[in-house]
This record gives C-alpha cells, sequence and structure tokens, in this order.
C-alpha cells in the first residue's frame, strides 16, 4: 500500500489529467459537452487560467503521467492548445 501525503487524493503521481476545453464556433442541439461560444479573447483567458492552476497543483507535488484533452473542440486555438500541451509536459509530467 502506498502512503498518500493528500487526504483523498494522493500525490496525482498514478493519477491521469483530463483538461476541458468547452469552446466551439457552434452551438450543436445534440453535444453533451456542455460548450461555450467561441470568443478568442475569453479563449485565451480560460488557457492563461488552466496554466495557473496547473500550477498549483505542481508546487504542492503533484504530477501526472497522461494528459487527455477534450471538450467541444479542444482544437480551436491550436496556438494555445500546443502551449498547454508543452507546458504540461515540461511543468507536470513525471
Amino acid at each position: 500500500m502506498t502512503k498518500r501525503s493528500s487526504p483523498g487524493w494522493g500525490t496525482g503521481n498514478d493519477t491521469s489529467l483530463y483538461i476541458h476545453i468547452p469552446f466551439c464556433r457552434t452551438l450543436c442541439p445534440f453535444c453533451c459537452f456542455r460548450p461555450l461560444p467561441f470568443k478568442e479573447d475569453q479563449a485565451r483567458r480560460y488557457f492563461k487560467s488552466l496554466r495557473r492552476e496547473l500550477d498549483l497543483y505542481v508546487q504542492r507535488g503533484f504530477r501526472f503521467p497522461d494528459f487527455y484533452f477534450g471538450g467541444a473542440r479542444p482544437t480551436i486555438l491550436m496556438d494555445e492548445l500546443t502551449t498547454f500541451h508543452r507546458f504540461t509536459s515540461e511543468r507536470a509530467s513525471r
């Protein structure tokens, strides 16, 4: 049995991380991803907030061996997605 330092979660060393990107240019009535209408400034703030939030986990010792991106249209801003992917790989992976 592994001793875990954070109550209920562990240190994240065995935890995969799902990152939800909720923005979409067209909102389809059948979509189950809870999409938000795409507004570039709002989406860029969202990615910036994701980096800040992930940094909080890293500062507390969390590491994630795997990252999964999903949502309405995760590739809506490829430059931001690429930057965030690089950020996660450098800061939060094992």
